[in-house]
């Protein structure tokens, strides 16, 4: 992985003579679709006053050359002196930034003059005026124009003295993007030792000092390298601080770990903050970073934008799935046109719950030499999936995907759906716990194509019972989750060769059994569904009984406003016995509520019956599923029936229900 990061480094360095547009950060948009605000803290040395100027910037501005014409690469770490001129912090230039800047300069040069007048005629700096943990200089409140009237009313803090600025600003503080000094309207982030000075602190080793005679780890060169570069690197990939992870335990032996020149510690900086701005997507709680293997590569920088652009685009699209119509066209351009970007990845995911002061890995896994086709491949499948799933609530005709806000499931949801969660002792969802076991099961998908975890139909009930003991439950998305996770299922179909067609039963009662004239397309859909979702007879079974549940619990809102049943089902699992009272008791309720003389209940309990009884004749359902993952099917029945329903209201089609009232 470093030497595809040091690759990319070495790209960026041919194709670019101006060092300060390879380390420029990266610069937030407002909200809301607003336009942003550049505020230019103006040193009036003539009049004595610091003036506070505004200039908007259109929301579609290119923001990268926004951030390269006023030098902004970002503030230096929270527990290192700061001294930038171009911050998204007024307080850090109220307080000492400008002296600290004033420091590192060339005290007979023209920038250290004009900041040295402005720390004398604009700030507190004796240390007796200056109150709190603030450093000894402070902004005089006095010398802001149109401020003066209420400078004696101030505390003389950073914080009270920005409050008081942006309550008489008359830009809203939510626009305000950058904060930049000017000199007598001279804006001196653009001053060449300023720049140099960033360059410097951006892409040198941490302290020259340390530097000595060895060999490079990244070039192999016999050079002066330094072994505190990690200290500069935005991606932790070693301890540097702990001497046990040396070659010996002297502290001389450290030195033979990760030693770098100054040319390889530049590159690799340079690849790092490419990286981080243009290769950079999340999956979950982790920010994950999509890195192309580019060795032996030459190539330009557009050329490099557009691999970047590819592979980002190709993993952001199989791990969201917005628009399923967009991305058969771009798999269908893909196949017309022929793959342009062909290169093997590398996903490295960051560790959410790491801290600039923490001393664990930043790195939480990384996923070697993926082929960026995989995401194409995945992208297919995911997509067939979802059709087939959409599709079989409409048997008769075929779904026109851009007309309808179809089913989706990306891999994000693949991570919802199967993070463990920690409950209270009340039923509300209180702390997230390990979020490492959905990462290893999204891992899995994209390395293999599928899921090996025993465990995770169980988990997608895990998540269904916190949806339902959540204090916000609404049945329509528990029931949509539930579909969603169904689309996993005929993913998992396709990806394993999992097709298991009509069995022999199925087509024997779909010969017997007469479905009403009203109700015979929700059950082509029904089996339509099945079909899809790769169901065993087992699961067959249980999928129809979960649709006898949703009969019953329509009748049951109909009457009370409520849903007893679901209730009854047990989201911790059920063994046998437990499933053959509950199913008792469900065919009890149905009499009750005078459902059961229905033929097409009937039907239904008939089915059920057809595909569970060689099961309950054995112990432990016959080792064929497991006691947690009994609740998923039922539950997926009751989802098809309430969703089904919903889509036929949507349509204002007069359909009865299927209990024929």
């Amino acid at each position: 992985m470093l030497e595809c990061i040091q690759t990319i480094g070495s790209i960026i360095e041919s194709n670019s003579k101006d060092s300060l547009e390879k380390i420029i950060d990266t610069l937030q948009k407002p909200r809301k679709g607003k336009d942003g605000i550049i505020v230019k803290i103006n040193f009036n040395t003539v009049d004595g006053l610091v003036e506070m100027v505004g200039t908007s910037v259109s929301k579609d501005y290119d923001y990268r050359k926004l951030a390269l014409d006023y030098a902004w690469v970002g503030n230096s770490k929270a527990n290192s002196e700061q001294w930038a001129l171009t911050t998204n912090k007024l307080r850090y230039i109220l307080r000492d930034s400008i002296m600290n800047l004033a420091k590192k300069t060339d005290k007979n040069g023209e920038l250290y003059q004009k900041l040295n007048n402005v720390v004398k005629v604009f700030y507190h700096t004796d240390g007796t005026k200056v109150i709190g943990k603030d450093a000894p200089c402070l902004l005089d409140l006095t010398k802001l124009k149109d401020y003066d009237s209420t400078a004696a009313n101030v505390e003389n803090s950073a914080h009270k003295v920005e409050a008081e600025i942006i309550k008489k600003m008359t830009h809203p503080k939510e626009q305000v993007i950058l904060w930049t000094v000017t000199y007598n309207g001279e804006l001196l982030s653009q001053c060449d030792e300023y720049k140099h000075l960033l360059i410097k602190q951006k892409t040198e080793s941490a302290d020259d000092k340390e530097s000595f005679q060895g060999i490079c780890s990244y070039c192999g060169r016999n050079t002066l390298v330094s072994f505190d570069s990690t200290k500069k690197m935005r991606f932790k990939y070693f301890i540097t601080d702990k001497i046990s992870f040396a070659s010996d335990l002297s502290s001389n032996g450290y030195k033979r770990n990760m030693a770098i020149c100054k040319d390889c510690l530049r590159r690799h900086l340079f690849a790092e903050k490419f990286i981080d701005q243009r290769l950079r997507s999340r999956l979950g709680d982790y920010q994950t970073y999509v890195i192309p293997c580019l060795v032996g590569s030459e190539m330009k920088d557009e050329e490099l934008q557009y691999v970047a652009s590819s592979a980002l685009d190709n993993f952001s699209s199989i791990v969201n799935m917005n628009n399923i119509v967009d991305l058969e066209q771009s798999l269908e351009e893909v196949s017309r046109d022929g793959d342009k970007s062909q290169y093997l990845l590398t996903l490295m995911f960051e560790n959410p719950s790491a801290t600039a002061t923490s001393s664990k890995f930043k790195i939480a896994k990384v996923l070697y030499e993926v082929p960026e086709s995989r995401f194409r491949t995945l992208k297919k499948q995911l997509i067939t999936a979802a059709k087939e799933i959409n599709e079989s609530f409409n048997p008769n005709k075929r779904v026109d995907m851009s007309a309808v806000d179809p089913l989706k499931f990306g891999l994000s949801d693949l991570y919802e759906f199967t993070k463990p969660l920690a409950r209270s002792s009340k039923k509300a969802i209180t702390k997230k716990i390990t979020k490492k076991v959905s990462l290893e099961i999204v891992s899995s998908v994209i390395i293999n194509g599928t899921s090996d975890d025993p465990r995770l139909i169980s988990r997608f009930v895990e998540h269904l019972r916190s949806l339902y003991s959540s204090e916000q439950f609404h049945f329509a998305i528990f029931s949509k989750t539930t579909l969603q996770m169904n689309i996993f299922m005929a993913f998992l179909k396709l990806t394993t060769a999992r097709e298991m067609g009509e069995n022999e039963k199925m087509k024997e009662s779909n010969r017997e059994i007469m479905w009403s004239e009203k109700n015979k397309e929700f059950f082509d859909s029904a089996n339509l569904f099945i079909k899809a979702a790769g169901y065993t007879d087992l699961q067959t079974g249980l999928f129809y009984v979960g649709i006898l549940c949703g009969n019953l619990g329509n009748a049951q809102y109909r009457k009370l406003k409520s849903s007893p049943i679901l209730d009854r089902i047990s989201f911790r699992g059920m063994d046998k016995d437990s499933f053959v009272r509950f199913y008792n008791g469900l065919m009890e309720a149905l009499k009750h509520y005078d459902l059961f003389p229905i033929p097409d209940i009937q039907s239904m309990a008939y089915l059920s019956h057809l595909n569970l009884d060689k099961y309950l004749a054995m112990d432990n359902w016959g080792g064929k599923i497991r006691e947690e993952e009994v609740p998923f099917y039922m539950l997926s029945g009751m989802s098809f029936h309430y969703y089904t329903r919903r889509m036929n209201k949507e349509k204002n089609q007069e359909e009865d229900d299927i209990d024929g009232e």
